[in-house]
Formats: C-alpha cells, structure tokens, sequence
C-alpha cells in the first residue's frame, strides 16, 4: 500500500492549480514563478507532515487532507493573471494539475469504499498526470512546481 501511495502523494504535493490569463494586470513573468512556487512550497511542505497511509482507512484520510490543502492553494492561484508570452503554457498548467485534485478525489473515493483496485489505477494515472504536469510547469518557469519532489 505504502508503495502505491508514495508516487501519488508525489504527484499531489507538487501539484496545485488555477486560473490565469495575461491582461492589464497580468504579472511579470519572475513575479509569476515566485508567487506560483511560494504556494507550491506551501504545499509541498504541509502534504509532506501529513502521516504516511499504511492501509485503506489511512489512505482514505490522507488523501482528503492532501485535498483540503491542494483546493485553497489552487483559489490562491486563481488570481494570479500570466503574462502574454506564458498565458498559453500556464493555462495548459492549470488545466493539467485540476486533473491532480480529481484524481486525487477519485482515489479517496476508491480507498473509502475499500477497493484497491480502483485506488491503484488512480495512484497510476495521478503519476502519470504529475509527469506531464512537471514538463508543462517547466515550460512556464516555475521551479518547484516543477520538480519531482519524491523523497
């Protein structure tokens, strides 16, 4: 179980999403990456004090707290406006990491209802999602929302 949890809770901690699009008030580029990565520290490290899941029932919990935690980092987001030369790369950002959080709902869901089967297909297609969410938070600049911040 633990195994399986690992690499989604990667995919969860490094992962928070929102809205953006370049306008009048829209940041610099550097103003961006800094604000984005602050709130992805913030994720980063109240995700990694959460306790690690040893069975359905703890992973049930851990992934709700890991959601509670990723649904106001991505409001703090949402006013965050890209500039016009990465409004293109951070909104196809945001688009991919919403698919964290509802995966991540989904495997909750999964681990509530005591099926390991379906649990372990979210946990897969969250770190596949974590993957491609790292290679477009690369193209937006952003730094720790990028990296893989398995231990």
């Amino acid at each position: 179980m633990k195994a399986l949890l690992a690499p989604f809770a990667v995919s969860l901690i490094a992962l928070v999403a929102g809205c953006g699009g370049g306008s009048d008030d829209a940041l610099g580029s550097e103003e961006l990456v800094k604000q984005a990565d602050t709130v992805c520290e913030q994720v980063n490290n109240e995700t990694q004090a959460l306790p690690t899941p040893t069975n359905l029932k703890s992973a049930a919990s851990t992934i709700d707290k890991t959601v509670a935690i990723l649904e106001p980092a991505q409001a703090k987001l949402k006013g965050l406006k890209a500039p016009d030369d990465l409004e293109a790369a951070y909104n196809a950002w945001v688009a991919k990491t919403g698919e964290i959080v509802d995966t991540a709902k989904q495997a909750g869901a999964a681990a509530k209802k005591g099926n390991e089967k379906a649990l372990a297909r979210a946990l897969r297609k969250g770190v596949e999602i974590n993957r491609q969410t790292n290679d477009l938070a690369g193209k937006v600049g952003l730094k720790v929302c990028s990296a893989d911040n398995q231990q």
